[in-house]
């Protein structure tokens, strides 16, 4: 059998422990082809560090309970939805646009993928998230 994917742990807190995947052939995992592309955008600094902190602060004060997340079809996507971001005082007066693909498997594990910005309303309208949608989906 052919293998088209490996999952490697990435960050292990007290409640969740997260993972990635790595695509056949590729340097870099999800995520970190996620890091790499946003991490120093001065544009969606703000953004990028949020999500960093809402993966920490799920791992180590909540898990993974499925209201921290964004339904996204048969996946899941940071940040949350705005009620839920504003309920723990992390929300900043700027637009979320930067989004994280990810697939909750449980209360204490979550794959992490990657994701972009969602530049229209629906993510199929959205260039650079569209690959990375169905990437979760599948």
């Amino acid at each position: 059998m052919k293998t088209f994917a490996e999952i490697e742990e990435l960050y292990s807190f007290r409640k969740v422990t997260y993972y990635s995947v790595r695509i056949e052939g590729a340097e870099l995992d999800e995520m970190e082809k996620f890091i790499v592309r946003h991490k120093n955008v001065s544009e969606f600094k703000e953004e990028f560090e949020d999500l960093m902190a809402w993966i920490k602060y799920i791992g180590e004060k909540e898990g993974a309970n499925l209201k921290l997340f964004r339904d996204e079809s048969s996946a899941q996507a940071l940040p949350p939805e705005y009620s839920e971001m504003r309920k723990r005082g992390m929300l900043k007066e700027i637009g979320y646009n930067l989004r994280l693909y990810c697939l909750r498997i449980d209360g204490n594990i979550v794959i992490l993928l990657n994701g972009g910005v969602k530049t229209s309303q629906k993510v199929q309208d959205s260039p650079d998230l569209l690959s990375k949608f169905r990437l979760a989906k599948k």
